[in-house]
């Protein structure tokens, strides 16, 4: 019954099959024609743009046919397996979008190639950023959800100023060792030079987030009426 659910979710996004494979594949192409190495940032820019498409055109379709859900709670489909699916549709372009990168970096060596510290870096940035929207999506809904991170975003572009100045004034009181230091760490997975023990911890936190993540929305979710 899992799977049903998880080919449902797929089939919502079917007509943009076309669309994700294009885009994971132009991407870091298009990149190498603008610098000389891509790199983890191509790779970040690919996951990011594909998981938002993904999030886009299941959200939309879920709109327009408001229905479906308490439709699918009427039968043998718990909520719990309903939130654990669009978890798992969400993951799957990302083991794509890995794949591709991957090949697309045999074929132009200045992409940079995929290191197992960019794919475990990768899944944590996008678990902590689906972790974040997913329960407000289920909480407020898709529109009102999309509205909500547009803003955070903004609101964090024009705190930018705030968070420079505070960075500055780390420095000279020593807390920016810290994050220097953090700031290393991350560099040096990407670079697949740390210590495996360190990329097993963050793939373990970015699990550990998807953990919560669900819970919560699971939580919400199963306060909701759908009548």
């Amino acid at each position: 019954m899992f799977l049903a659910l998880i080919k449902k979710d797929l089939l919502l996004i079917r007509r943009y099959v076309v669309l994700l494979i294009v885009l994971n594949l132009s991407v870091p192409f298009i990149m190498t024609m603008n610098t000389s190495f891509v790199g983890p940032m191509g790779f970040f820019i690919t996951v990011s743009a594909t998981a938002y498409l993904v999030l886009i055109a299941t959200g939309a379709k879920e709109m327009q046919y408001p229905r479906a859900a308490s439709l699918l709670c009427a039968a043998p489909y718990s909520r719990r397996m309903m939130v654990l699916s669009k978890y798992v549709v969400i993951f799957l372009p990302y083991g794509f979008s890995c794949a591709a990168f991957w090949g697309m970096s045999l074929l132009k060596p200045q992409i940079g190639g995929m290191t197992p510290g960019m794919a475990v870096m990768g899944f944590l940035v996008l678990a902590v950023a689906v972790g974040i929207y997913m329960p407000l999506q289920f909480r407020f809904g898709y529109e009102k959800a999309r509205y909500l991170i547009m803003a955070a975003y903004l609101v964090l572009v024009c705190g930018a100023p705030m968070i420079i100045t505070a960075v500055s004034e780390s420095v000279r009181t020593g807390a920016f060792q810290a994050f220097s230091g953090l700031f290393s760490g991350a560099a040096a997975v990407l670079e697949g030079t740390a210590p495996a023990a360190l990329a097993v911890g963050l793939l373990a936190a970015g699990v550990a987030v998807l953990a919560v993540s669900v819970g919560a929305s699971v939580a919400i979710y199963e306060r909701i009426d759908l009548g």
